[in-house]
């Protein structure tokens, strides 16, 4: 639960930053994780908060311009080839 509302904070605070007078200052992050919970709440944060689109007609996101080379989600060792999957089809 710790690491899930993690994501929504790290989120809402790349929003508030990129929105800020230095966004070239706003943090990168690369979200580790095995559980498939877990990268859809980092995609659906990344649209919640305007970082991302989705793209008409397919399961994809977009990222915003500014937003690219600053978000990641990593695999770790032993996660499943679906959970995988589940993340880059979320975007």
């Amino acid at each position: 639960m710790a690491y899930n509302n993690s994501i929504t904070t790290i989120l809402s605070t790349l929003s508030h930053q990129l929105k800020s007078t230095e966004p070239q200052k706003a943090l990168s992050v690369i979200f580790g994780t095995h559980n498939p919970e877990s990268c859809d709440l980092v995609t659906s944060n990344l649209v919640k908060y305007g970082l991302a689109t989705q793209v008409e007609g397919s399961t994809l996101l977009a990222l915003r311009d500014d937003v690219v080379g600053k978000v990641f989600v990593a695999q770790l060792y032993g996660m499943s080839l679906s959970s995988s999957n589940q993340a880059g089809a979320d975007g």
